[in-house]
């Protein structure tokens, strides 16, 4: 008997830790299935504290026999209740509490029936390796993402417990015999199985939990350095993501830079305002990609501009890549251009041969853009596309 009450005493303990651990989670960790999970310890934290005065003070312990069955059964529905969440997102709903009256009905009912406390612990024991079980089943479904170490131990330590509850309900059946074989007389030492299965459970919700925090952290630093690297308005590379370029990149073994300007973006900004200056970015940044490849690097360089890296071609090439642009742009605005407003670009390109040389080349397509701004100023009837004057010119 003293073995008995030492494993209930240890059990006890053992859900008050993890009943103080899951309280300590879900103040820094806002997730459903951790406030579920924190219910099923304290439930079985009570389950236990009646068990344990029910063996040790009251002489006549039905309520609380009572009481100890209905604080288990709350256990094994929280316990399925947070890894559904866990799994697939499913939160609790009003009307979910009626699962909780055959439940209640049965730990009243069942210690006025059965007054050997061995025999209805066999049935008791039946039905908690069903709750066992049905969470064992949720918890398989996990999504493959979930598929870790945690997941692991948490299905390993249900497993178990659905195991050790289904063998208790012939053992102990047999053990309300008037005369129990000896062998049975482990039973009074399963408490210290069920301990260690237990704490198993709430090491793996513990595992499962963080290793999905991790995964959120990763995506969200992912997102991060996504945005960090874009614009938010055209979706193309910044400047930052420019800075960025390295040995090893696509463009490393040369090829020719684009500095893209939007002719009289003020002008649109004045007539339309702002939104209509905005879709006139979006629209050239779709033109631009339009007439670029999936590999070629588009982009922001500032309000107005825009840089493309054509990597591996020469200006000829890329000159006659983005003899289209004219069109690509009436196209463009007229998926949702700018109100109607006419829309033009000018444009400067220069050849660099590595990543190192980009900044020198990316100044001399400015120079070129402008250079040929100012003369199509001066001679109305000159496209706004026209080839470099020296293609070969150094960069």
């Amino acid at each position: 008997m003293l073995i008995l009450h030492l494993g209930i005493g240890m059990q006890w303990l053992g859900a008050l830790l993890l009943t103080a651990l899951f309280l300590l989670l879900t103040r820094s960790l806002k997730r459903p299935w951790l406030s579920l999970w924190l219910g099923a310890w304290a439930c079985l934290l009570a389950a236990m504290t009646m068990l344990r005065v029910a063996f040790t003070v009251d002489p006549n312990p039905k309520p609380l026999i009572m009481a100890y069955l209905a604080c288990e059964y709350g256990f094994g529905l929280l316990l399925l209740a947070g890894m559904a969440s866990f799994v697939s997102g499913r939160e609790l709903r009003p009307r979910d509490a009626r699962l909780l009256a055959p439940f209640l009905a049965f730990s009243v009912i069942a210690p006025v029936v059965i007054d050997n406390f061995n025999l209805l612990f066999s049935v008791h024991a039946g039905v908690l390796a069903g709750l066992f079980g049905a969470a064992l089943v949720v918890a398989s479904r996990a999504p493959h993402e979930s598929r870790g170490p945690g997941l692991i131990v948490l299905t390993a330590s249900l497993a178990g417990l659905t195991l050790v509850f289904l063998h208790y309900v012939p053992t102990f059946a047999m053990a309300a015999a008037p005369s129990p074989p000896r062998w049975l007389d482990y039973l009074t030492r399963a408490a210290f199985l069920d301990l260690i299965l237990q704490l198993l459970l709430g090491i793996g919700s513990v595992m499962v939990t963080l290793e999905r925090i991790n995964r959120e952290l990763d995506d969200a630093n992912q997102r991060l350095a996504l945005l960090a690297r874009h614009d938010p308005l055209t979706s193309a590379l910044n400047r930052h993501a420019f800075h960025g370029m390295r040995a090893g990149d696509p463009c490393s073994g040369g090829g020719v830079v684009v500095l893209v300007d939007i002719d009289n973006l003020k002008g649109i900004n004045d007539s339309g305002g702002h939104g209509a200056g905005d879709r006139a970015i979006r629209a050239v940044a779709t033109a631009l990609r339009s007439v670029i490849r999936s590999d070629d690097l588009l982009f922001r360089w500032g309000g107005d501009e825009f840089l493309v890296i054509l990597a591996g071609v020469d200006e000829t090439q890329a000159t006659a890549r983005l003899a289209t642009l004219d069109r690509q742009l009436e196209l463009a605005r007229g998926e949702g251009g700018p109100l109607g407003l006419p829309l033009s670009v000018s444009y400067g390109l220069a050849s660099f041969d590595s990543v190192e040389a980009l900044e020198g080349s990316v100044a001399a397509a400015d120079e070129r853009m402008y250079r040929r701004r100012r003369d199509r100023r001066g001679s109305p009837g000159t496209p706004s596309f026209a080839p470099s004057p020296h293609p070969h010119e150094p960069s």
